[in-house]
This record gives structure tokens, sequence and C-alpha cells, in this order.
């Protein structure tokens, strides 16, 4: 239930960072300190989510999400873009999130750029 938790209490591009910590760790109990050291004004708020009745709240809102989408998610972890769930969008997004998130987006922030369109751009 930590992930639904951290999605609520932490903003988004934190709560990414959390996830990202905790999906790379099997042991997510005890890697939670570890990877919520930078929120410490919303650890403990996550962590009493996570172990009560708003935890299971989020969790069951996010499974009914999941539930509804069409065609429907087979497999976990699964992304959808624009609401919209993909079975290739997911695979790429396995292997490069960051080109697939950049493939959406107009114009492209300079993250997006390659080094030479970066250049380019800073000149």
């Amino acid at each position: 239930m930590y992930h639904a938790c951290v999605l609520d209490k932490v903003p988004i591009v934190k709560a990414l960072n959390i996830i990202s910590c905790l999906m790379a760790n099997e042991q997510e109990q005890l890697f939670f300190r570890k990877c919520t050291t930078k929120t410490q004004d919303t650890k403990a708020d996550i962590k009493q989510c996570s172990k009560g009745e708003e935890g299971r709240h989020l969790m069951s809102g996010y499974g009914n999400r999941t539930r509804d989408f069409q065609p429907e998610i087979k497999m976990i972890p699964s992304i959808a873009f624009n609401g919209v769930y993909n079975q290739t969008l997911r695979d790429d997004a396995m292997r490069n999130l960051k080109q697939v998130i950049c493939n959406f987006l107009n114009p492209k922030p300079l993250e997006c750029r390659t080094t030479e369109e970066t250049e380019d751009y800073i000149d």
C-alpha cells in the first residue's frame, strides 16, 4: 500500500522517485526508510496511511481503475498514457520510459532533446 499512499501524500516528481526506489527493492518495508529520506515531513503520514483504512481505500480505487481499463491490463507493472492502456507503449516504457513520455510532449522540454538538439537550443 506504500505506492498508493506515496502518490496521495507526496508531489508527483518526488513520488515517482520514491516508488522507483521501492520497486527496485523486493523488501519494501525494509527500504521504506531509505527511499523516503528526502520526504521526512510526510514520512509519518505515508506510513500511517499504508497501515490503515485510508491506504486500503486508495488501493481499492487503484484496483477499480485497473479493472476498468479496456483492453484489460494483464501485466503489472503497467502504465497508461492519457488515460489509455496500450500494450506496445507499455513494453516500450519498460525499456525507456523517458523516451515514451517525450514522444507525447509538444513542445519538448529541454530534458527530452537529444544532445545535438540541446546544443542548438542553448546557442
